[in-house]
């Protein structure tokens, strides 16, 4: 890593068959400037849904209602909240942890639980079209944007807190396992691939315990599942991944910032698991988490000017993007 921020192949270098539409993920980086949004549009407008499918996150939504709520109920919050509900799949996805609970507990298949319940999407899509039609929400709307902002607050101000102890901890952990090396001599990609190999299972099974991520009554359930059978819970372990990896950025590159919205930006890589391309004009953080985490995987990370590239392309040429 370190220089390797600014690779510009950004997306992993194997891929199996194309597939006939492509799932998008949107970062709220790619709309908030005008000529970012007009540039998303007319891209999106062209590919969707002849070659494309846009899947809405959480994350996207809630981060578009807290831009609506903060800036004097913007026109331009709600030009985003239209386009976001005209293009987007017919399915929303659901909380992580809402997700990851059911991997860990339910007995059905995995693609029953990874999208909201239809009662549920069309309870909150009435909502937000309020918001959209008349430039105010309902209550449920305002709170659900003002926990959210509250949340993120609470959890920016406990990632600086806990900061200094998280390099310390990772760092005497992988001097324990490779004596006489630091973290920071040793290549990025070897030293994240000792550190998830020593401490992935007993950070899952701290991450089930602590967060009380199981059904009610059903812990011993959940932990048995993450050990016996985690091909079953992809979404959980690419959480537990991504937070762990937070926690490795940190250790590893000591003297970098630490990133407030680091664990917002892990929840976009986790629904990546069920998706092909991540559109983002983040180049920090976003990007070299997916670098690491999704290395080998057949995954994208494109700027506005590749997803626009790609849907003008020629079939052949969209092909070709996909293949190279």
């Amino acid at each position: 890593m370190g220089n390797e921020v600014a690779i510009l192949d950004r997306r992993s270098s194997s891929r199996d068959e194309p597939q006939k539409k492509s799932r998008i993920l949107l970062d709220r980086s790619a709309f908030t400037t005008v000529a970012r949004f007009k540039k998303l549009q007319n891209a999106l407008t062209a590919a969707v849904p002849s070659i494309a499918a846009v899947f809405v996150t959480p994350r996207l939504l809630d981060e578009t209602l807290k831009l609506w709520l903060g800036n004097q109920r913007s026109v331009e919050a709600r030009e985003h909240l239209e386009f976001i509900l005209r293009i987007g799949n017919p399915r929303w996805f659901d909380e992580p942890v809402e997700i990851a609970k059911l991997e860990l507990c339910a007995h059905s298949l995995p693609d029953k639980y990874y999208f909201l319940s239809p009662a549920g999407q069309r309870k909150w899509e009435r909502k937000i079209r309020g918001v959209i039609a008349g430039g105010t929400a309902r209550p449920e709307v305002m709170e659900r944007v003002i926990v959210g902002v509250q949340k993120e607050k609470e959890r920016a101000t406990k990632l600086r807190e806990i900061g200094v102890r998280i390099r310390d901890e990772v760092s005497q952990q992988f001097k324990a396992a490779s004596p006489g090396k630091k973290l920071s001599d040793v290549d990025a990609s070897v030293a994240w691939e000792s550190v998830l190999q020593g401490q992935l299972d007993r950070f899952g099974k701290g991450l089930i315990i602590q967060k009380h991520i199981y059904q009610a009554g059903r812990k011993s359930v959940a932990l048995k599942r993450w050990a016996d059978e985690r091909e079953r819970c992809p979404y959980f372990t690419r959480w537990a991944k991504g937070l762990l990896y937070l926690q490795f950025y940190a250790a590893r590159y000591p003297n970098l910032k630490i990133d407030e919205h680091g664990q917002a930006d892990i929840e976009h890589l986790i629904y990546l698991e069920h998706a092909d391309i991540l559109v983002s004009e983040e180049i920090t953080f976003l990007r070299q988490a997916f670098l690491d985490l999704y290395d080998q995987r057949g995954k994208w990370y494109w700027t506005l000017d590749e997803l626009e590239q790609w849907a003008s392309a020629s079939s052949a040429q969209q092909e070709q993007m996909l293949n190279a």
